[in-house]
C-alpha cells in the first residue's frame, strides 16, 4: 500500500511539524506556485524499498508512471530495527529536496534544501550512514561475505 507524504506524517505523529514546516518555509511562500507546491508536497507518494543499497531514502524527481515521489528503505518502518531511529530525519530530508526542487529549482544539498531542514527542525546535513548499508569496497571476497552475511542478518532478506 502507498501512503502520502501526509499519510505518512500522521501515522508516524510529525504531521504538525510538517505543515509548519510547508507553512513558514520562505522559499515556498514567496513562490507564485506556493498552494500547488504544499498541495504537491502532502499529497505525494511515499514508496518502501528494500532495493536501496547505500541510503536510507531517495528523492525522485521525475518518474513516468508514478511522477515525483520518495523512497525510504523498508527498514526505516520497522520499529525494531535500529535503523529506524533515523526515520525522521530521513523523511523530512527527503521531503526538503523536493521543497528546493519545486521552489527554486535545487537539487543536491545547496541552499533552500538547507533552509528547508531549518525550517522542519532539522540539521541541514547528511543525516544517514552510508556505511549500515554500503558494505561493498572490502579488500577480499572473503571479508566481503562474511560482511554480507552479517548485513543480510541484521537487515533481513531484500
Amino acid at each position: 500500500m502507498t501512503l502520502t507524504i501526509l499519510e505518512l506524517a500522521k501515522q508516524w505523529s510529525c504531521d504538525k511539524v510538517l505543515i509548519e514546516g510547508l507553512q513558514s518555509n520562505a522559499f515556498i511562500r514567496v513562490h507564485v506556485d506556493k498552494i500547488f507546491i504544499r498541495s504537491a508536497i502532502l499529497t505525494m507518494p511515499v514508496l518502501k524499498s528494500n532495493g536501496l543499497k547505500t541510503t536510507a531514502g531517495k528523492a525522485i524527481y521525475r518518474h513516468p508512471r508514478i511522477g515525483p515521489h520518495i523512497k525510504l528503505h523498508s527498514a526505516l518502518f520497522d520499529d525494531n530495527d535500529p535503523v529506524a531511529n533515523d526515520r525522521y530525519d530521513t523523511f523530512f530530508h527527503e521531503i526538503a529536496h523536493h521543497i528546493s526542487y519545486m521552489a527554486a529549482n535545487e537539487r543536491g544539498h545547496q541552499n533552500a534544501w538547507a533552509y528547508s531542514m531549518q525550517h522542519f527542525g532539522y540539521t541541514p546535513s547528511r543525516c544517514y550512514e552510508a556505511a549500515k548499508f554500503n558494505y561493498k569496497g572490502y579488500k577480499n571476497r572473503a571479508e566481503t561475505r562474511e560482511v554480507d552475511a552479517i548485513v543480510n542478518d541484521f537487515l533481513g532478506d531484500f
